[in-house]
């Protein structure tokens, strides 16, 4: 079933109504009786109306359900109703499908975001700065080179597995994106922060707001530090780092040194090194 109201009120707006579609666009009788009962009329039909009046085919018509429930729905969605059927569904549905993932939203905060068209910090939506300033102090606080990793398998709960989208997505871009679409953070506790810094709230006082403020003054000298930092843990090179450590097993240059060292040699000739050859003639 479906009604063709949006066609009519289109029609009334430029003082005409369905009865002139056939006047206007050659439309059989026929099928100005389908739009009247309600009934589906081609698609090719629905283009010539639609080019008519300048509107898209979906401008047309609205779809009827037989499913009373389903209708509903589809009505409290177009109309962007708060707090109905549509609504309440669909926020509980973000939260089990969410709490099945292993997102640490309660129910409450997931109505937040459906009500205030307000979005989580960066402490949950890792970026690609987070990720600099995570090698930064590992370096400096940890005494370790790590870094955080785009996705990776979950310790602690089996088949689950975490993916961060904004990885390699700059702060600012999202903060870009948060002003043009008119949305707020929700203020956060991030573990790392004592507030925070992506909020606007005059967070700071953190470790990895020192680093943030650090690539900051830096980039004023070399402009694609940052960029830098951020490619050096994707290009390590094993053979000239004191020890490494991958899982439980610590791996040190002189483990197998002496080992690497012979077979490098093995291939030197004389002339390789004093630049004369090896049997020279006499």
């Amino acid at each position: 079933m479906y009604s063709y109201k949006p066609l009519e009120t289109r029609l009334h707006a430029i003082g005409l109504n369905k009865s002139d579609l056939s006047t206007n666009l050659g439309i059989s009788s026929r099928t100005i009786a389908k739009i009247s009962k309600g009934e589906k009329i081609a698609t090719n039909v629905l283009k010539k109306i639609s080019d008519f009046l300048g509107c898209k085919i979906e401008d047309l018509f609205t779809e009827i359900l037989d499913n009373h429930i389903l209708q509903i729905l589809r009505d409290e969605k177009n109309a962007k109703i708060k707090g109905g059927l549509y609504h309440e569904t669909q926020v509980r549905m973000t939260y089990n499908s969410n709490h099945i993932e292993g997102s640490k939203l309660s129910e409450d905060d997931t109505r937040l975001i459906f009500e205030t068209r307000t979005i989580l910090p960066l402490g949950e939506a890792v970026s690609v700065d987070d990720v600099i300033e995570t090698i930064l102090m590992g370096m400096f606080y940890g005494s370790q080179t790590q870094t955080m990793m785009p996705k990776l398998y979950s310790t602690f709960h089996a088949g689950m597995e975490l993916i961060r989208p904004l990885y390699y997505v700059k702060e600012a871009d999202i903060l870009s994106w948060k002003e043009r679409n008119d949305l707020e953070f929700i203020q956060c506790a991030c573990r790392f922060t004592e507030n925070c810094t992506i909020c606007d709230n005059g967070g700071g006082g953190s470790k990895r707001e020192e680093m943030k403020k650090l690539i900051k003054d830096l980039r004023k000298i070399y402009k694609n530090i940052d960029v830098n930092i951020f490619r050096s843990v994707q290009n390590v090179n094993l053979d000239t780092i004191i020890s490494y450590r991958r899982g439980d097993e610590v791996h040190h240059f002189l483990d197998d040194y002496d080992e690497r060292g012979k077979a490098k040699q093995a291939n030197i000739t004389v002339q390789d090194t004093w630049g004369i050859d090896r049997f020279p003639n006499n």
